[in-house]
């Protein structure tokens, strides 16, 4: 998973054109119901933010870009559940593992319509509260006033941070580089596990 991080990466830091397109493809599928559970965009955008403080990517059309497929892909998610609302438990993969509704179900009931702007920074639920809010009868505008808003908001979060650490990263050496990069993770990790304690808490 680092090789393929890494690779794509370094292609976009070559591929300055297609940096925007490739931003918006990962979070689509990162935020598109079940194909989230297995794409890293989290750590392409952090790493995109980067690029962006060295020089090499536009930050805010890399943002909106982010922004614009995490919106895309919460869509389809609401719109599957709004169509299949209680049947959607007797379909793949959902009737192989039901605990992925029974999660996301959980977090929805206990934060409402809070849920699908905290759930995007939780990987565990991120592609299942879009459909959750479709088979509960979450009315389209409402869905997507919350699904923007959010989507900006994460994208923001995830870019904005690399892009203001990116110019201190062109001036170390590869010592400072490292020392930074482990102290970028480790707080990326507190604050992760931070929101999943606070918000989500111990599911049922």
């Amino acid at each position: 998973m680092t090789d393929l991080v890494s690779e794509a990466l370094a292609y976009m830091r070559t591929h300055e054109a297609l940096t925007v397109l490739m931003v918006f493809l990962m979070a689509l599928a990162e935020a598109a119901p079940i194909i989230g559970l297995f794409v890293p965009a989290t750590v392409i955008l952090l790493g995109i933010g980067v690029l962006v403080g060295l020089g090499d990517a536009l930050l805010w059309a890399n943002i909106v870009g982010a922004a614009a497929g995490a919106v895309i892909g919460a869509t389809g998610g609401h719109a599957l559940g709004r169509h299949y609302r209680g049947r959607i438990v007797g379909l793949w993969p959902f009737s192989r593992w039901p605990r992925l509704l029974l999660d996301g179900k959980a977090f929805f009931d206990r934060w409402g319509t809070l849920s699908l702007a905290v759930g995007l920074f939780i990987p565990t639920v991120r592609p299942t509260i879009p459909v959750i809010a479709g088979m509960l009868g979450m009315k389209p505008v409402p869905f997507q006033l919350v699904n923007v808003t959010a989507a900006l908001l994460w994208a923001t979060a995830l870019i904005l941070p690399g892009a203001l650490t990116g110019p201190v990263l062109a001036t170390a050496g590869p010592v400072q580089t490292a020392l930074l990069a482990a102290g970028a993770l480790v707080v990326i990790g507190l604050l992760v596990a931070f929101v999943r304690r606070a918000w989500q808490g111990p599911l049922p």
